[in-house]
């Protein structure tokens, strides 16, 4: 007879917990999403096609027309599509209370295929051995790398047309760090000058 009321009273905790459980009502974030061409520049007409968490649920009509939407924190795949530009894909870390994100969109030509040349760059005296740069793509997250060579030349291949962060490093010391807008067959040359920051030449 013990037993019976034992396992009852642990049965009705059971479920209340579970009533509980079902109750409380979801933790949510907002998502403010932007759209953007390479450069910065906003772009209109735009839609999100996938905002899928890591259960498989597709999250795209919570988006508005504003690019804001109410969804439970977690990581997400956004797929975000615009006549004119390349898609968009990529990952987004949603945190509570409100997470800001910018989708950079490529444009595509006349084949559906980025602009992209090779960026180079020197600096006017070497910095040693063990020297490097990255290009950082500020709306879209595209990254280039390149070593510095023994001249102080360096050079990155094929960078598609936007506008990025430039930093330059010598093993934990910081070099140099600018804005550096690359554009498909005008790119200037970066000239990297003793003791002052990098400028285009």
């Amino acid at each position: 007879m013990r037993t019976v009321r034992v396992r009852v009273i642990v049965g009705v905790a059971v479920l209340v917990a579970c009533a509980f459980a079902q109750v409380r009502p979801r933790r949510m974030a907002t998502l403010r999403l932007r759209v953007t061409d390479s450069h910065g520049n906003p772009v209109q007409d735009w839609e999100v096609t996938r905002l899928v968490d890591v259960a498989g649920r597709d999250w795209k009509n919570s988006v508005s027309a504003a690019g804001v939407a109410q969804i439970p924190p977690g990581e997400y795949s956004l797929d975000v599509d615009q006549h004119s530009f390349l898609p968009f894909a990529g990952t987004i870390s949603v945190r509570e209370p409100t997470t800001y994100f910018t989708a950079g969109l490529l444009w595509g030509g006349i084949e559906d295929t980025a602009g992209a040349d090779d960026v180079f760059g020197r600096f006017e005296t070497p910095p040693g051995e063990d020297s490097w740069c990255k290009l950082s793509g500020l709306y879209t997250g595209h990254g280039h790398f390149a070593l510095v060579g023994t001249d102080g030349k360096f050079r990155f291949v094929l960078v598609p047309s936007e506008t990025y962060a430039l930093v330059c490093w010598r093993g934990s010391t910081m070099l140099t760090t600018r804005i550096v807008d690359a554009a498909a067959g005008s790119n200037p040359e970066i000239v990297v000058e003793a003791g002052k920051s990098s400028s285009p030449k």
